[in-house]
């Protein structure tokens, strides 16, 4: 058996993070024990009285008075050992990469696997290194890599990331030691088959918001299409109406996708909740926010945000029956609008092509642009498009500013 233990902070945003990729990695084998040392804020109490993992035990300590990170890990650990034979710490401001135990399991079980505030371990490297530096003061973390390298052992880290520090930058303080938790490779997930891509002629604000996509995901390609220079960019010439944005995304866009989907976010859309990706995303060919203010089939939905296959785009280009318009329900030469409600029907009749479920998209995207109480709820959801209506209130996210 494997002992996960999260050492909890007051932070509720890093926590929700770390434990919604907890509840996506490949956990076979494991107890996790969330130790909450006196920590004081409620939604961080909120959220480890509502975590939980199928099909997992999941152990949870409270301590009555503060007793500090080393006094309380000890404890927990030692409340594992007569269960557990290797151990993983995670700060609560960190993230795993679903294979993280799989990949730390593979490295000698004689060594220290480290990433500085993260450390994996077996039961006699607890009992040789890491049972003292939890009764000495200090970084404990930092004494067990000192004593392991000062015996000619192996301090180990997996060839890519696995775990990452989402709070600040740390370090092992070690001499020749990577910067495991603080390093650009981490990815929550490889996406070969994705292009991210943005189109908008004002370069720095959607540059904003693929730096935002790009960090806890790996995509097959990352394209800006903008006049103007810069990194990702693929040069276009220069859109200057929403009219020119439809009508290019309708009938130019599929030329510059290699991939198979594509997820294209606007200078008020990106990522929210990196954890919420889902594969079954693959099996349609239009994601996006649910509009809330139609009663009808045809909701899902937002473009701002949205996943789309390359096989709807390469339709779009090429059927000549499909042209940009207005309708009773927009005057805006909305491509989302078109696609969805005006000529939602004709691509399911005659393509096949597939739109998500409401539920899908739910947990896709959320709205802001027209959606009143109470359907403005963030619930979680994977992204997000536009600013200001969205109540986070209760959720554990930042709300996004522009």
């Amino acid at each position: 058996m494997i002992g996960i233990i999260v050492t909890v902070s007051n932070n509720y945003e890093n926590l929700f993070h770390c434990f919604e990729s907890l509840k996506r990695a490949k956990l076979d084998n494991c107890i996790i024990a969330i130790l909450d040392d006196c920590t004081e804020n409620y939604k961080v109490g909120n959220l480890i009285a509502d975590f939980q993992v199928p099909l997992i035990q999941v152990i949870k300590t409270r301590t009555s008075i503060k007793l500090g990170v080393n006094v309380s890990t000890r404890l927990v650990i030692d409340s594992l050992l007569q269960k557990c034979d290797f151990f993983i710490t995670i700060d609560s401001d960190m993230m795993v990469r679903k294979d993280f135990v799989e990949q730390l399991m593979s490295l000698p079980k004689d060594s220290v696997v480290t990433g500085g505030a993260n450390i994996a371990f077996t039961k006699d490297i607890y009992y040789k290194y890491i049972e003292a530096a939890l009764i000495c003061p200090g970084n404990w973390q930092h004494q067990v890599n000192r004593k392991v390298v000062f015996d000619g052992k192996s301090i180990y880290c997996t060839n890519q990331v696995v775990v990452k520090k989402t709070g600040f930058n740390s370090f092992v303080g070690m001499v020749n030691v990577p910067l495991v938790d603080s390093a650009s490779d981490f990815y929550l997930y490889d996406l070969p088959n994705v292009t991210l891509v943005g189109i908008d002629s004002n370069y720095p604000r959607i540059r904003k918001s693929i730096d935002k996509c790009t960090k806890y995901i790996r995509w097959g390609d990352v394209k800006i299409l903008s006049h103007i220079d810069g990194q990702y960019v693929n040069k276009i010439p220069q859109i200057k109406s929403k009219q020119e944005y439809s009508q290019f995304v309708l009938k130019q866009l599929a030329n510059y996708i290699d991939t198979e989907y594509f997820l294209i976010v606007q200078h008020d859309a990106w990522i929210l909740n990196p954890s919420a990706w889902d594969d079954i995303f693959f099996e349609f060919d239009y994601i996006g926010a649910i509009w809330k203010w139609y009663s009808d089939s045809f909701r899902v939905g937002n473009g701002g945000f949205s996943f789309r296959s390359t096989k709807l785009a390469r339709i779009l280009q090429q059927d000549q029956n499909i042209v940009l318009r207005n309708d009773h329900g927009a005057n805006n030469y909305a491509e989302d609008h078109n696609i969805c409600r005006i000529y939602g029907r004709y691509l399911k009749d005659k393509y096949n092509i597939k739109f998500a479920t409401e539920k899908i998209a739910d947990n896709f995207s959320v709205e802001n642009w027209n959606t009143k109480p109470p359907a403005n709820k963030y619930n979680g959801s994977f992204g997000f498009h536009g600013f200001g209506s969205i109540d986070y209130t209760d959720s554990y996210i930042t709300p996004p500013r522009p």
